[in-house]
């Protein structure tokens, strides 16, 4: 019962998390202006899992707004290997009211965070709501029904 709610919850705060970024990217879609940016640049950011460290490139763009003033920012989305390279013509969009806040336009800078939230939500919502309802059972390390002590499993037991 614990793990079911503890399912529940988890995929209850990621949907709602996931609704809050489909409802902020759609706001700002909605008086985004669109226009071409230049890459100028990356930024590097070290970013360390479990003792392993590896450096992520942000692509700096510079694009003139609708005013004529010229505008820099960084993306919010990077890689290890970037998909741009310095010089490369990249299409934005941003705030006609505050330039700098702009993003790439595409996927990945618009709707990503939107679509794992809501994905991984999903899931653990369903998988709670099964463990509730007795769907999905788990099997304890040394329970008769696992002699060997193996690792538990998730056992369908439809």
């Amino acid at each position: 019962m614990l793990v079911a709610l503890i399912f529940v919850i988890a995929g209850g705060a990621m949907i709602f998390f996931g609704v809050r970024s489909f409802l902020g990217t759609n706001s700002f879609l909605k008086i985004a202006k669109p226009s071409m940016g230049e890459v100028i640049g990356f930024d590097s950011r070290i970013i360390n899992t479990k003792g392993n460290s590896r450096t992520s490139y942000f692509p700096k763009i510079k694009f003139v707004d609708a005013k004529g003033t010229e505008v820099e920012f960084v993306s919010s989305s990077g890689s290890s290997s970037p998909d741009v390279s310095i010089g490369d013509k990249v299409p934005i969009l941003y705030n006609p009211e505050h330039p700098n806040e702009a993003r790439r336009n595409n996927f990945l800078d618009l709707w990503f965070l939107t679509t794992i939230l809501s994905a991984m939500g999903l899931v653990f919502l369903l998988v709670g709501i099964a463990i509730y309802f007795k769907k999905i059972s788990f099997v304890k390390i040394g329970d008769s029904a696992n002699p060997d002590g193996a690792s538990p499993q998730i056992i369908n037991s439809i």
